[in-house]
């Protein structure tokens, strides 16, 4: 184990959320990460929201979880809490301004809802590329089919797996669910999928 997992483990302040020790895996999944960065932020500034996150059933254990993936949707939902909290400062009503809200405008309330709905679409997505990752190998076995890499030859364009990709949607209601959550996302599938 890595010294952060053993500095980790050694700091003692009693139980947190009912719990006594972090579960290994966890710290597995931390391990070697300390000079990892996405969008500029360190990993490990994430730390409680991924150990909560793991506590509360919301990320699977198993080897699946895609980190990277996990901590850009946190950022993503912190800068649009930022942006609700500045925008709620920073908002005046204009003189002459009708509208019996007190100022708050319409078309700003279904922004927002529609920023907290992306926020969704993204976790859905993280959510689905790690049931891809997980259950990949039992695709192959079964249906004789690697979703990984024709999710990402369909991607470029190749015809077959568009194809291919089609078939097993309409043929699979997981497989179709999953590809759907992905491609509402808009997300990057090579770092959903890496």
């Amino acid at each position: 184990m890595s010294s952060m997992g053993s500095t980790l483990k050694s700091v003692s302040y009693g139980s947190y959320m009912g719990v006594e020790e972090i579960p290994d895996i966890l710290l597995e999944i931390l391990a070697g990460k300390e000079d990892m960065k996405v969008n500029g932020e360190y990993i490990y500034d994430y730390s409680i929201e991924i150990i909560e996150a793991a506590l509360n059933g919301k990320i699977v254990l198993d080897g699946s979880f895609n980190l990277i993936g996990f901590v850009r949707t946190i950022q993503k939902n912190k800068k649009l809490v930022e942006y609700k909290v500045a925008r709620k400062c920073t908002y005046f009503k204009p003189e002459g301004a009708e509208d019996d809200k007190g100022g708050v405008v319409e078309n700003h309330i279904s922004e927002d809802k529609n920023e907290y709905n992306s926020v969704d679409v993204q976790l859905d997505a993280v959510w689905a590329a790690s049931q891809i990752i997980k259950h990949n190998d039992e695709l192959v076995d079964d249906l004789g089919v690697n979703l990984i890499n024709l999710l990402k030859k369909a991607k470029m364009g190749f015809p077959q797996a568009i194809e291919r990709l089609r078939d097993n949607v309409n043929e699979n209601p997981r497989i179709a669910e999953w590809v759907l959550l992905l491609l509402e996302s808009g997300q990057d599938l090579d770092v959903l999928l890496p």
